[in-house]
């Protein structure tokens, strides 16, 4: 069936996260994990989340796609494991401003890491290819910035952009 190939695909390009996401997870202090809402469970790296807890990172969990689910399916205790989390439809446009006012929310709790140069908060948005980073990223800073594609591993290596003058993803 098309699901078990999408989801024999995820398996395959866990074993390829790039190692620039060990170096976004080590300079940010808030982390986006971007996952398809229609196989939210699979797409979870629970190892790489382990990671993040380890050093003392926010995460907050994007259900990217929502427009493609019913959201009243989902079972109650898989999504009390990924909190905070938030429904997003980048192809609708929806979710973005309780996006927005998370990573507000979370950006007062953040102390400094000694690593940060700048007086911004960073933060890394992570996820497997095409879950919509990209068009997220567009989304929440409001214009193109970053180029999307349909293809896995369009965009690649480390962007850093401007969300507001505090707030910088990366």
């Amino acid at each position: 069936s098309r699901r078990t190939r999408r989801i024999e695909n995820i398996s395959k390009q866990r074993q390829k996260y790039p190692s620039v996401l060990l170096k976004v997870i080590e300079i940010s202090d808030i982390i986006i994990q971007v996952l398809d809402a229609r196989f939210f469970k699979e797409m979870r790296n629970e190892e790489i989340e382990e990671i993040i807890k380890k050093q003392k990172k926010q995460i907050i969990y994007v259900l990217n796609k929502a427009d493609l689910i019913e959201k009243e399916n989902i079972k109650k205790y898989e999504l009390e494991k990924i909190k905070p989390f938030v429904f997003t439809s980048c192809s609708k446009r929806s979710g973005i401003k309780d996006l927005r006012d998370k990573i507000k929310q979370l950006a007062k709790s953040v102390k400094k890491s000694p690593e940060n140069k700048y007086d911004r908060i960073q933060i890394g948005v992570i996820g497997y290819p095409n879950t919509g980073k990209s068009s997220l990223i567009n989304l929440l800073i409001g214009k193109m910035s970053d180029g999307v594609g349909s293809e896995a591993g369009y965009t690649r290596g480390m962007q850093k952009i401007r969300l507001t003058k505090d707030l910088l993803l990366l």
